[in-house]
């Protein structure tokens, strides 16, 4: 056992110690990095329960025992930072944390100050502390949330798709996993405190098997986020944009942001940027970035590609680049390279999202339409 915790408390300082030194200071990641640090905190509080170490215990118990109530709201506010710019947002979500701050004040505290003290200062914990109820319900709690989360990264997900040629792939596998494995983590913790406080204690305490799931989601988690260098360290994906209403919404379906003349020069504009200038080729292509290059907002740039050639972004941008990579194994001049080694010239990053657009597009894999075509050569 001793084996695990040491594994998930190296793994937490690693990414603590290493995580700092990257070039960017955003959000999302100093919220990952209090994740992992409550993380740690809860194998630190066990690991000095076992082996007697008092002054280790009350260090992890700062954490630990509130880490149920904190972890849900900061998964949700680390989704949210993903996709949102920071000015605003921590003041925004503060109320999440609420049951938390509570909790710190009337349990963690106060339960610090006896054991310090060496009795039970406050007549009420004694009472409190042995309510079975109050772990079930922390662990529903953190379920809740995470599940809330999940829904909230598939609506920013979609949303991504309309200023974003990039596929984020790798950030959204994982976050949804991140999301996931805690939810795992809080079924064996609910399903464990269910069975003690309903049937019987076991002999063993029950927080090795919560915390040895969380050692395995930890380690995952580091090592995928060390091989995706863009995991850790997310860019913005979209601008804080205040919400609109229903009727603000038809009002602008209806009611074209610019002039006829100004939509035929958005069109003329935008074909010649990605045909002569070829912006597509830019893997990290934004709607800003190429509506700055068109010379117009990226709101008419949105509405014309929206309104007038029923496409998203995304959909606009990866056209170009696979009838950029058909006309490439077509030619056959690059018959050396791999099939992805020319998508990734054309401006695709992800293999997966490639091989899935090329197919929907063409019918058939990147694959078999290079040897269809090499066929029709030879005959």
């Amino acid at each position: 056992m001793d084996f695990i915790l040491i594994a998930g408390i190296l793994t937490a300082i690693l990414i603590l110690l290493l995580a700092p030194k990257r070039e960017q200071r955003e959000l999302p990641r100093k919220i990952l990095l209090l994740l992992f640090t409550v993380f740690l905190f809860v194998t630190l509080n066990l690991y000095a329960a076992l082996h007697d170490i008092l002054w280790l215990e009350v260090l992890g118990f700062l954490l630990e025992n509130g880490a149920r109530l904190s972890t849900g709201p900061l998964l949700l506010l680390y989704v949210h930072a993903l996709f949102r710019e920071p000015r605003h947002l921590v003041r925004n979500q503060i109320w999440h944390f609420v049951p938390f701050l509570l909790h710190t004040c009337l349990v963690t505290l106060p339960v610090l100050a006896s054991v310090l003290m060496g009795e039970a200062i406050f007549a009420y914990l004694p009472a409190l502390l042995d309510l079975h109820v109050m772990a079930l319900l922390q662990a529903l709690y953190l379920i809740f949330y995470c599940a809330y989360a999940l829904m909230v990264l598939a609506r920013y997900s979609g949303k991504a798709q309309q200023v974003v040629a990039r596929p984020l792939d790798d950030e959204q596998h994982f976050v949804r996993n991140l999301l996931l494995g805690v939810i795992v983590v809080a079924m064996i913790d609910l399903v464990t405190s269910v069975y003690e406080s309903y049937f019987e204690d076991l002999d063993w305490d029950t927080g090795l098997l919560t915390v040895s799931a969380l050692v395995v989601l930890m380690i995952y988690l580091a090592y995928y986020g060390v091989r995706q260098s863009r995991v850790l360290i997310p860019d913005f994906i979209l601008a804080d944009h205040p919400r609109t209403t229903k009727q603000e919404q038809t009002e602008t379906i209806v009611r074209k942001p610019y002039s006829l003349i100004e939509e035929d020069s958005i069109g003329v504009q935008l074909e010649q940027v990605m045909l002569e200038k070829r912006a597509f080729m830019d893997e990290d292509l934004t709607l800003t970035k190429l509506s700055k290059q068109v010379g117009t907002s990226d709101k008419k740039l949105s509405f014309y590609l929206n309104s007038v050639l029923g496409l998203s972004f995304y959909e606009y941008v990866n056209g170009f680049r696979i009838e950029e990579v058909k006309a490439v194994l077509t030619s056959g001049e690059k018959d050396h390279l791999t099939i992805f080694a020319i998508a990734l010239d054309s401006g695709f990053k992800s293999k997966s999202t490639f091989n899935r657009l090329f197919k929907k597009k063409t019918g058939m894999s990147p694959s078999a339409y290079r040897d269809r075509v090499n066929n029709t050569d030879l005959g």
